[in-house]
């Protein structure tokens, strides 16, 4: 099995226009994206060595324990079986898999057994080992609160609030996969600045796990405006939006009838304010859905309806913007999906959509 450190898509930004920004403040812009999108590139590709290198350790141990021939057969095994019951569902056209799966159980067990080996240590052993060793290899955002469905009202009052509304002219979006083996990952942006539209697709999908396989992908996709701190502090954003589709979808497959899967989904509203001081995004927990089973599974979840007025919690910029300063703010949505599985077939992708109606900016001195 090839295992990638998978190539990221580029990410993509366009600046927002002001007719009192000036070309200097464009620039440090520019300049602060490009080093931001670099640190996360040095942070994810470092995340992908110490997973690889994991990885590749935990591989040699478990040929250590079994040996290289038994461990190259079982793999083999595994193999002939799947390709067999295909073949058979291919020739009948259809195929019970709760069935099938049960049949190859029974099998590998004889498999394990004529060669001096405990079907259940071997499972217990195979499932604790890759456990302690292998995280789902994304990185979960620190929430600073959650988002929740709020009824449409009128702008906060007050002079200290600054409110953002469509059509917004800048707007940035990237992705990155950590660790594959196995798996196929894949990202999609939703984008619409002047509508106000922001969202993110992802998918990751294993059809047939005969080893310990890892996926993961994060994407995001933001607006951006420009905004003049009034005075030195932290900026606190605040979304409003309106959902578009907001869904997670799960279908777990055992292929083998002792078999273990971890899938993890999270999304969230996020906020980037460009300057110097501040160090990462901000973020706001939407939604999340957790899968951590040994049996077949099928999840649909909704966590937002369409056309339901949301509201995120407010995301405050890790550094303070001095006073009189022309700063670029992102404001838009955050997926990431991982999965660890063995020996099971999984299909996994999250949608979320959101069409922002205003962003509220605050100065806290």
């Amino acid at each position: 099995m090839s295992t990638q450190l998978a190539v990221d898509l580029p990410r993509t930004s366009h600046a927002p226009f002001h007719p009192d920004v000036t070309q200097a403040d464009i620039a440090r812009t520019l300049e602060l994206s490009r080093d931001h999108e670099l640190r996360q590139a040095e942070e994810l590709a470092g995340r992908r060595r110490v997973l690889a290198e994991q990885y590749a350790a935990t591989q040699h141990r478990m040929v250590e324990i079994f040996g290289a021939e038994v461990s190259f057969e079982l793999q083999q095994f595994k193999r002939s079986l799947l390709h067999r019951d295909a073949l058979r569902q291919a020739s009948h056209g259809r195929l019970d898999r709760d069935e099938a799966a049960a049949g190859r159980a029974v099998e590998l067990t004889s498999f394990l057994k004529d060669r001096g080996i405990d079907r259940t240590q071997f499972d217990l052993y195979t499932r604790n080992e890759w456990e302690i060793t292998m995280p789902f290899g994304f990185s979960v955002p620190d929430w600073q609160g959650t988002t929740k469905p709020v009824k449409p009202k009128p702008k906060p009052s007050g002079r200290e609030v600054s409110h953002f509304s469509p059509p917004f002219s800048g707007w940035q979006y990237g992705d990155g996969a950590g660790l594959v083996s196995g798996f196929r990952v894949g990202a999609s942006h939703l984008l619409n600045a002047a509508a106000g539209h922001v969202g993110n697709v992802v998918t990751l999908d294993d059809d047939a796990a005969t080893d310990l396989d890892a996926g993961s992908m994060n994407s995001d996709t933001q607006i951006s405006f420009w905004y003049r701190a009034p005075l030195t502090g932290l900026i606190e954003v605040t979304i409003n939006a309106v959902c578009g589709k907001s869904e997670h979808h799960l279908r777990v497959y055992d292929e083998w009838g002792v078999s273990w899967s971890g899938v993890t989904q999270t999304s969230s509203f996020m906020s980037h304010v460009l300057y110097p001081t501040v160090g990462a995004p901000s973020y706001s927990f939407q939604s999340r859905l957790d899968h951590d089973k040994d049996t077949s599974t099928s999840r649909d979840e909704t966590p937002f309806w369409p056309g339901q007025s949301v509201q995120s919690s407010p995301m405050v910029s890790d550094g303070p913007v001095p006073a009189g300063t022309w700063v670029e703010i992102r404001a838009g949505a955050h997926t990431g999906d991982g999965s660890l599985t063995n020996d099971m077939e999984v299909h996994s992708k999250t949608t979320h959509s959101w069409f922002i109606s205003r962003v509220d900016v605050r100065m806290l001195p």
